[in-house]
């Protein structure tokens, strides 16, 4: 888990967030005027054995970059995001949803010290199911960094939330704990007293409980941050 952090921040700070399919101007005609397409990610979603689409946009005003003066970066870049799913047919593309509410802007105002969320290959399509991950870690103010990936499922028109796997450690202790959620199943499974530097000072403990609330969540209508961590 250190490695991935480690990568996760260089990559964040040094490369971007910008990934592309090797077609990816096909996209370019559901990029609006006044945005650009971030990234592009292709697989069956929809189990008719053609590569379906999900790409991310991100809005271009130079109004929503804001001059920093704290720690962090000297720019903190607001533009909102929007997440575009594209099931794919005989004569093309063609889009299923489009939300702007659950993908978090590259910089954060009140948090200028945290590097984008979604950072390198956020977004991935793995055997049928949409696989959203957004890390959170921070350049300075704090030691915890954490790891929350949503997979959802395309049901009927919709894409519902399924599962949900939580990871989180301190930089400066290397203790961490992790989650697994299934939905579904309506359990959790939470393992507690891991170290991440020292596997000697590891002591897992493992208890399953059940989620609260568990009403069914689906893609366009939820925001990450309205989603428990359980």
């Amino acid at each position: 888990m250190v490695k991935y952090y480690i990568s996760f921040a260089i990559l964040s700070l040094f490369i971007g967030s910008s990934t592309f399919a090797a077609d990816a101007s096909v996209f370019q005609n559901y990029v609006p005027a006044g945005w650009q397409l971030l990234s592009s990610t292709v697989g069956d979603l929809n189990a008719d054995s053609k590569d379906d689409a999900v790409i991310v946009i991100e809005k271009d005003d130079p109004a929503n970059r804001k001059q920093n003066s704290s720690l962090g970066a000297n720019e903190l870049n607001l533009n909102p995001r929007r997440l575009l799913v594209l099931f794919q047919k005989e004569d093309g593309y063609y889009p299923v949803l489009s939300t702007d509410k659950f993908l978090p802007t590259e910089n954060d105002e009140e948090s200028p010290c945290l590097a984008d969320p979604l950072g390198e290959n956020g977004i991935k399509i793995s055997k049928g199911l949409l696989k959203i991950t957004l890390g959170y870690w921070m350049s300075c103010g704090g030691w915890g960094t954490s790891s929350e990936e949503y997979i959802f499922r395309y049901e009927g028109t919709r894409f519902l939330l399924i599962g949900h796997n939580h990871s989180d450690f301190m930089r400066n202790s290397g203790e961490g704990t992790e989650s697994s959620t299934n939905y579904l199943t309506g359990k959790i499974k939470i393992t507690e007293g891991l170290n991440e530097f020292d596997e000697k000072e590891s002591e897992p403990k493992t208890v399953w409980k059940k989620v609260k609330n568990n009403t069914p969540k689906y893609l366009d209508e939820v925001t990450s941050s309205s989603l428990p961590n359980d």
